[in-house]
């Protein structure tokens, strides 16, 4: 295990937050291949997939339609468990 066997194909990112000018995409060199990637490629691929998966569960998702429910989700604010204190969640 971990280990990797003679013949066998692999595959590896370069990432990286620039690429220099003349770096290519894509290097292959007998079965080994690396693909450069910035890192904003990395996110907004990520992002992207689970931009789409929440979309799709969205509408799965049931909702409690209760008033009480309603009110919490709506409160702004904060309580300080330490000293018990209320305050708004934009006060400083």
């Amino acid at each position: 295990m971990g280990r990797l066997g003679i013949g066998r194909a692999s595959l590896a990112y370069a990432l990286g937050s620039t690429f220099a000018p003349d770096a290519r995409e894509k290097i292959q060199e007998g079965r080994t291949t690396v693909y450069a990637r910035t890192y904003d490629t990395v996110l907004n691929g990520a992002h992207a997939r689970t931009y789409k998966l929440l979309n799709q569960i969205d509408p799965l998702v049931q909702r409690p339609d209760d008033d009480d429910i309603r009110a919490v989700l709506g409160d702004t604010s904060v309580i300080n468990v330490a000293t018990g204190d209320v305050g708004l969640a934009d006060e400083g």
